[in-house]
């Protein structure tokens, strides 16, 4: 008899963050950072809550006046100092630059002093994520089921935040979504990889709901057809929803192997139970003649040529950005083991775990790796009392695969604007005159050799324009900006790691217009000052241009002038409050955030840009920091009846139904408004709250 086992293909099944303790999972006991509250958010406008017994003891044994909240983008190398409190207080807040993870900290100080900044490597109190973007679907599998029998989906997402609720439910197809369940609601687990498996399925036409909430309350929903056969009609097939193998390598065997059992030591069991962690030497006589192919899904059967005595050098293991992986083998099915093992090594086989056992001959695994790192792969196979394939201590595997699930992590170091500290906060741009000297920081262990790219474009524009492409990481670049690029710009530098990952940090600088040389002489600094008077004559005449192309509805026209009236002049507040105008005109709501906080920065009382800078958040849905800008322009304008119609509008949508009405009956005391719509405004208050509320 013969009997013909082989690994016939690795699978790509998951693109998912590892679960780090840093990342939202749980954290071990001798993590240092296991005491600190995790926060998640969707909001750039962060509030961290504060309780005074955080704070450490005033070094005179006084209390504390103040309390300061200082924020780190960069795990505590460097802190920024973000904003200060007199006490009592339950919560301070800073604007997040970027998504991403921020430490923050307290530390108390008297009121009309400023105390010390806490030290590199201080660990946090708070660790905040700010995740705006919903969970992204990878993929999901459909195993196929006969009628009768369990039915399996296995789903993997990437998130920068946890999942907080996963659910799925199948219906059926022409009921609807609303269709009452069949199904016994499944069981599932918040994890970025998992399976779900309903009770026995029923022969027809499906519909699959599933939908992902990460702890940050972004929510993400799916639907995909299943087709569930008769049991007669099925028999083995390829997953739905997985890429099919194309080839498979038949590993032969020796023909006469299976009738005479192996020689073993007495009381010594055919196979390590799963779970063991090491395997003492009882091996094979024969090692396969080939072995097998890790494929990732899409690709086809594309072998790794692996030395069979030797573990492969780093460079050419291939790199996977998955911890999931579907291995797939074929036997014989006129002479099938009774068995076959997945073993899994760590350290390129120096020892060596029992994964998981299939004794039904499934014709796959489903392997779930621990954590990203290096996995070497061996099967085993079984019948009666020969074991063949079994790995000893320092045997190198047949396969092996670096799992890297993290993007490159890009981190701008210069030039940063003052009290920038890597970005962590929003901050105003560095000023820098060409050329400019940039510098950055990359981790990533896998990072692939020349991929860096260097994009740029002016601030408020949509297309990015390429500086330099296939850039090798020195940490450095020294760029010299076209003459036509001055004002302020955003900057992305991209890396791709060999998994084929990318990461990317974007950086918003001031390009100022080269100085004249110095000069000694009053000649010379005339033709500076005549210079820069220039400059903003022709700032003041696009904004003119801007002015009367807005009058006349030319839109366009208008947005060209002011982007040029801003580059010329970056403080012209006026000019940002108007592109903001435009932005929010059209859609554009981030940009229009973007160029109504410039305007409000430069015009801190003009109720035009703080007005305009609410609305933007508003439609942006960052309720809350709109209804600060509100709370600000009312304490300078209370009988703004724009703006009290709006701040009830932005209460209503934030669930505070009652403060609304009261703010919509202050719009209707001071008139309604530039609009004067009073009617609009009875129908808001005849809104009904939903219920419970």
């Amino acid at each position: 008899m013969a009997c013909l086992v082989t690994i016939a293909a690795i699978v790509l099944l998951a693109l998912i963050p590892p679960a780090m303790a840093e990342d939202g999972a749980a954290a071990s006991p001798a993590d240092p950072l296991a005491e600190a509250l995790r926060l998640y958010t969707s909001a750039r406008q962060v509030s961290v809550p504060f309780m005074t017994d955080e704070l450490p003891p005033a070094a005179d044994g006084h209390e504390h006046a103040a309390v300061v909240l200082y924020v780190s983008g960069n795990r505590g190398q460097s802190w920024t100092r973000a904003q200060k409190r007199a006490l009592p207080s339950t919560a301070l807040e800073f604007r997040a630059a970027n998504e991403g993870q921020y430490w923050c900290i307290f530390r108390g100080e008297p009121l009309a002093e400023r105390g010390p900044s806490p030290a590199a490597g201080d660990k946090p109190d708070v660790i905040v994520t700010v995740d705006t973007t919903e969970p992204v679907l990878r993929q999901l599998v459909v195993l196929p089921s006969k009628a009768g029998q369990p039915l399996d989906v296995i789903w993997q997402v990437e998130d920068r935040s946890p999942l907080a609720q996963v659910e799925a439910r199948l219906v059926e197809a022409d009921a609807g979504e609303e269709a009452a369940d069949l199904w016994p609601a499944p069981q599932v687990t918040l994890e970025n990889v998992g399976r779900v498996r309903f009770a026995e399925a029923i022969a027809g036409k499906w519909v699959l709901h599933i939908s992902f909430q990460d702890a940050a309350g972004n929510l993400l929903r799916e639907a995909r057809d299943v087709t569930i056969a008769a049991a007669a009609a099925v028999d083995k097939d390829t997953p739905s929803g997985a890429a099919p193998v194309e080839a498979r390598i038949i590993t032969p065997l020796d023909t006469q192997g299976l009738e005479q059992p192996e020689p073993s030591q007495a009381g010594e069991p055919d196979a390590a139970a799963p779970g063991s962690s090491e395997v003492d030497g009882n091996g094979d006589d024969e090692q396969p003649a080939e072995v097998p192919a890790i494929i990732p899904a899409g690709t086809g059967n594309q072998e790794l040529e692996a030395p069979a005595a030797e573990v492969m050098a780093r460079e050419q293991v291939a790199v996977l950005p998955t911890r999931t992986l579907r291995i797939d083998y074929e036997f014989d099915k006129s002479a099938p083991p009774e068995q076959v093992g997945l073993w899994v090594t760590r350290d390129g086989g120096g020892h060596w775990r029992l994964d998981q056992i299939d004794d039904r001959l499934s014709g796959a695994f489903i392997f779930a790796a621990s954590d990203d790192g290096h996995y070497g792969f061996q099967i085993h196979r079984q019948r009666g009392q020969l074991v063949l394939g079994r790995p000893e201590p320092g045997q190198a595997p047949q396969r092996e695969v670096i799992i890297d699930t993290q993007k490159p992590i890009v981190r701008w170091t210069a030039p940063l604007g003052p009290g920038a500290a890597e970005g962590p906060i929003a901050a105003a741009p560095a000023k820098s005159a060409p050329p400019v000297e940039l510098r950055w920081e990359i981790d990533e262990a896998n990072l692939l050799r020349d991929s860096l790219r260097l994009e740029v474009r002016p601030f408020g524009q949509i297309q990015w324009q390429l500086v330099a492409a296939d850039v090798r990481d020195e940490g450095r670049f020294t760029w010299d900006p076209a003459a036509d690029l001055r004002g302020r710009v955003e900057l992305r530098l991209s890396a791709r790691d060999r998994a084929g990952q990318e990461g990317s940090s974007r950086l918003m600088i001031d390009i100022l217009s080269p100085s004249l040389p110095a000069l000694p002489t009053a000649t010379g600094r005339l033709q500076v000052e005549q210079a820069e008077a220039a400059a903003l004559d022709d700032a003041r005449r696009a904004y003119d241009l801007a002015r009367v192309a807005r009058l006349q509805e030319r839109w366009e026209e208008a947005e060209k002038q002011l982007l040029r009236a801003v580059s010329l002049n970056p403080d012209a507040g006026h000019a940002w409050s108007d592109l903001g105008g435009i932005y929010l005109r059209d859609g554009k709501v981030g940009q229009a955030v973007d160029a109504y906080t410039r305007a409000a920065e430069l015009l801190p009382e003009s109720p035009n840009a703080l007005y305009g800078l609410a609305r933007s958040q508003a439609a942006r849905k960052d309720y809350e920091p709109a209804l600060k800008t509100l709370a600000a322009l009312l304490a300078r304008e209370p009988g703004d009846a724009d703006a009290w119609l709006l701040n009830g509008d932005t209460l209503w949508q934030s669930g505070q139904y009652e403060q609304a009405r009261q703010s919509w009956l202050k719009a209707m005391q001071f008139g309604g408004g530039s609009r004067g719509n009073l009617a609009a405004i009875q129908k808001r208050l005849e809104l009904q709250a939903p219920a419970g509320q």
